[in-house]
């Protein structure tokens, strides 16, 4: 007997066995081989055909039971595995997917895909059988900081006390935010730059820091530099200025005068001035030709040369720095109109350049193209090279002026033209004396202000606008730090508290004061700021304040002032930042 299988002989009635064995002529033993051999081939095709019974799907399970994911929009795969009554596997069995939340976690219906929408918690259901079986998995969203984005990598201050609010976003390994995430600031340097708990960065002084926002495991740093502008000095339409350990120029370039190795016609924001040398200890601006000197002590001039006044032995102008011939080593650099002028370490003086009014101080009246020393035999503290005259202050604090003295800017009393260094008049003991174009200006050790000279549009600061011959002091009672003569109609000063005045002619608002009046008097700039120094140029004035800021007023039709608008401005302006 064969288990499993239907017989494959009829069942055929006795007669009807007969009636074939009568119609066919077979006896019985024949009719019974015929039915052995029947048997026999029945068998030989069950083997070859076997038929299994069907089983029926009865039970379903989900794999993994539980899945956590970390990030928006993060897929992962459930695997469902269906099963007979004998535990036997139904690949081909049709498996439906659903979730209890689709704000919470999306699933493909055919795949078992799912996708992370939101935070929380969702089961995933895989339903087999017919309907008659399901199983489920737990499915987690739960957002887990990957990165930190930060809304600046580098922030670069030009002076203390500013502040930038950084911002941070933290997102998942998606790239996702992730709302609600905690962010902890930090700095590696409380003397350079703070940061408050918000990213609210303030800058303390000089350096370098980093600024890190922290959220989890993940965090992001910014790269702050603090650097302050120093030794600003404005030409008739240019300016100069140190910032950090560079100079840097602005303003008309026509004779090469911003050192940047181009002859362009003017740059509203501040141009780096080509090296040799990188490091700056000092800058001076005047006419057509700016002048600076390494910590070092090696000189540099740049810009106009049509009268030696680079002092490097030839009148080509030059537009990059250029060392001065024969010279030594340098502990301050003036630039004049059409000369120059400086001190050596050890105090000796020396000028060179146009010489016709004697402004080098030599005795004569030729020009000379490389540095040449200053007669008398003093060992000056400061020189100051002016117009087409100089100023200069021993360090015992007397006050000598030579050169041109037709507008009595010597102050000697006289309007004869000196080729020597000739006393300044009242017997003052001066901290320091500055040149203009036609006047001068100095403070005495005790902080008094004079100026005298060509004195039109109230450029002396006395309440008039006569000429003096002789150091006058200045109105108001102010204490000075400083005075700077300006390089055609105005003057500018800073008093030992930071305040910061102006006056003599203002039509492009030179003066600083809001307003275009001429000012007989020193008047308060605007803005509150604290000065650190002021220095007055043709029709424009800028300044530093405490902490390193620096600003510009009055014409800006060459740039001069250096915020990239070339437009006056009445009131004190920031100077861009280099890129």
């Amino acid at each position: 007997m064969v288990t499993g299988h239907r017989s494959l002989l009829p069942r055929i009635a006795s007669e009807g066995w007969k009636s074939i064995r009568s119609k066919l002529g077979l006896r019985r033993s024949a009719t019974a081989r015929i039915l052995s051999c029947g048997v026999l081939l029945a068998l030989t095709a069950c083997n070859a055909e076997q038929v299994t019974a069907p089983t029926t799907p009865t039970s379903i399970t989900i794999d993994p039971p539980s899945l956590s994911l970390t990030a928006l929009n993060q897929e992962s795969r459930l695997t469902a595995t269906v099963r007979d009554e004998n535990g036997g596997l139904k690949e081909e069995a049709p498996v439906t997917w659903t979730t209890s939340d689709r704000n919470v976690v999306a699933v493909f219906a055919a795949l078992g895909l799912v996708t992370s929408r939101g935070e929380g918690t969702a089961t995933i259901t895989a339903t087999s059988c017919s309907g008659n079986c399901s199983a489920t998995a737990t499915v987690t969203v739960n957002q887990e900081a990957e990165s930190v984005a930060l809304s600046d990598s580098t922030l670069i201050f030009s002076e203390a006390g500013v502040t930038v609010q950084l911002t941070a976003k933290v997102v998942d390994a998606e790239g996702y935010p992730v709302a609600g995430d905690t962010v902890t600031w930090s700095t590696s340097d409380l003397g350079v730059a703070t940061v408050s708990s918000t990213g609210l960065v303030t800058s303390v002084a000089t350096g370098t820091a980093d600024i890190t926002a922290t959220s989890g495991s993940a965090s992001a740093a910014a790269s702050v530099t603090v650097t302050q502008w120093s030794s600003i000095s404005a030409g008739v339409f240019h300016t100069c200025s140190k910032l950090g350990e560079g100079a840097y120029c602005w303003g008309e370039n026509l004779s090469g005068q911003l050192g940047d190795a181009a002859t362009s016609s003017y740059r509203s924001v501040a141009t780096h001035v080509v090296g040799p040398p990188d490091i700056w200890q000092s800058v001076s601006a005047r006419y057509d030709h700016s002048c600076g000197f390494a910590p070092s002590g090696e000189g540099y001039c740049w810009g106009e040369n049509s009268r030696g006044q680079i002092g490097n032995g030839d009148t080509t102008d030059v537009s990059v720095p250029t060392a001065m011939t024969g010279a030594g080593s340098w502990g301050s650099i003036s630039a004049g109109w059409y000369h120059s002028c400086g001190v050596a370490p050890s105090g000796e003086g020396y000028c060179w350049g146009e010489n016709p009014q004697g402004q080098l101080g030599n005795g004569d009246s030729i020009d000379v193209w490389t540095p040449t020393s200053v007669g008398g035999s003093h060992t000056w503290a400061s020189i100051s090279a002016g117009g087409n005259f100089s100023c200069g202050v021993t360090t015992s604090g007397e006050g000598y002026c030579w050169g041109y003295n037709y507008w009595r800017q010597l102050g000697d009393g006289t309007r004869t033209n000196r080729s020597v260094p000739t006393a300044v008049s009242g017997g003052h003991t001066w901290a320091s004396i500055s040149t203009g174009r036609y006047h001068s200006c100095g403070v005495t050790t005790s902080g008094d202000g004079y100026c005298w000279g060509y004195g039109n549009y109230g450029r002396l600061g006395n309440g008039s606008t006569s000429h003096r011959s002789v150091p006058t002091l200045v109105s108001g009672a102010h204490t000075w730090a400083s005075i700077a003569a300006g390089n055609r109609y105005h003057t500018c000063g800073v008093t030992t508290s930071g305040d910061g005045y102006c006056w003599g002619r203002n039509r492009y608002g030179q003066v600083g004061d809001g307003a275009t009046s001429n000012r007989l008097i020193p008047t308060l700039i605007s803005g509150e700021h604290v000065w650190e120094s002021i220095s007055t140029g043709g029709y424009h004035a800028c300044g530093l304040t405490v902490g390193g800021g620096a600003y510009c007023w009055g014409r800006d039709n060459y740039g001069q002032l250096g915020n990239g608008l070339a437009l006056d401005s009445r009131v004190p302006i920031k100077i861009f930042m280099p890129n």
